[in-house]
């Protein structure tokens, strides 16, 4: 077996791991949680003794390293007993098992070009305000962390 042939099949067998640690994201969290935050964490590689996961914002990477980093390495800990640390990397493309070319849409540029005045893209839509915001199960997550960041504004 040459080096390289090694190295795809250590992929595949860590990437099961990851597919696998997915699955029991899912029954841990809940399918809203999981869909949310843990659903397009993508596999990316094991470094040594390090885990490293893409995530597409620094946003996402941190609320996953406050609230389910810890139980991510602990589960893949329990596949890999090697594995001591976690790392998230940012990637502006993080491909998910949804995506697929039927959803890409290709934009041109004209198409975002908005000739308004000196505030053309800048300007806010008077209807759009957490007043009118109706919060249900789906969409209260969304509600509080953007009340969050709008009361702490000064943070970001």
């Amino acid at each position: 077996m040459t080096n390289q042939t090694s190295l795809k099949d250590n992929f595949s067998n860590d990437k099961a791991r990851w597919d696998s640690l997915q699955q029991s994201l899912l029954g841990l969290y809940g399918k809203d949680v999981y869909t949310s935050w843990l659903q397009n964490i993508s596999f990316t590689k094991i470094n040594f003794n390090t885990l490293v996961l893409n995530v597409k914002t620094r946003f996402i990477r941190d609320w996953i390293v406050a609230h389910y980093a810890d139980k991510i390495l602990d589960l893949y800990k329990k596949q890999d007993a090697n594995i001591t640390r976690i790392e998230f990397q940012i990637s502006e493309r993080v491909e998910t098992k949804s995506n697929s070319k039927s959803n890409v849409i290709d934009f041109e540029k004209k198409d975002f070009i908005q000739d308004s005045g000196s505030y053309g893209l800048s300007k806010i839509d008077e209807r759009l305000v957490f007043d009118n915001f109706i919060v249900g199960k789906s969409n209260e997550l969304a509600f509080t962390a953007a009340n969050r960041i709008i009361d702490n504004l000064n943070k970001y």
